[in-house]
């Protein structure tokens, strides 16, 4: 009798995953490449979350929870333009109310040094209506500070921006750092004003004089 053809072989499991997996990337390519630049883009970027969250496993929570906190915080930055009416109330309200006492206290031992009688009592009064017209001083003391103060130096952080004043004079500088962080402006907490520096008298003085 005759032998006959053989029956045909089973396929290869490897062999047929080999061909899967070519056809799979063959069609990924392809539609990859439909897909428009804005698009891929996107996907590239989940891929790449996808890839390192596998990667890190569980220290992905708060890696991927502290990147989104700086991402909100990105967006919530405060605008430099609201930085001058805060600081304008921030100088007026918080600051000059300390600094002027000093400024009172420097003008009496001031007073005290002068030769001149009247020199004396022109320096003397000088204390004395500072001290009772304080608001109004607040704000005189504010529009000569500006001069020095702003515009201040800006730098941004990515997650907030601070900003950077002189209070002091030129010559005698006094810088003093503000946070902008969550949509408001702050003082920085690490800061300490330095409100025995009131050489802002010597610029005032100066410039009334008519030297500066």
């Amino acid at each position: 009798s005759g032998t006959g053809t053989p029956s045909g072989k089973a396929p290869d499991p490897h062999s047929v995953l080999a061909e899967l997996a070519v056809a799979c990337l063959d069609f990924c390519r392809a539609s990859w490449a439909e897909l428009p630049p804005q698009q891929q883009r996107q996907a590239s970027v989940a891929a790449a979350v996808v890839c390192s969250l596998l990667i890190l496993g569980g220290k992905a929570v708060p890696m991927l929870a502290a990147a989104a906190l700086l991402l909100y915080l990105r967006g919530q930055q405060p605008s430099t333009a609201s930085f001058e009416p805060f600081f304008r109330q921030w100088f007026t309200e918080d600051y000059f109310p300390q600094i002027s006492q000093k400024v009172q206290q420097e003008l009496k031992q001031r007073a005290a040094r002068q030769s001149n009688p009247l020199d004396y009592l022109a320096t003397q009064l000088k204390g004395w209506v500072m001290g009772k017209t304080e608001q109004l001083q607040a704000m005189a003391w504010y529009e000569f500070a500006v001069k020095f103060a702003l515009p201040p130096c800006y730098a941004d952080l990515g997650f907030m921006r601070t900003a950077t004043v002189n209070l002091g004079s030129h010559k005698r500088p006094s810088m003093v750092t503000f946070w902008g962080i969550h949509g408001m402006w702050m003082l920085a907490p690490t800061v300490r004003i330095d409100f025995e520096n009131v050489s802002l008298l010597d610029e005032w003085d100066r410039q009334r004089a008519g030297t500066g």
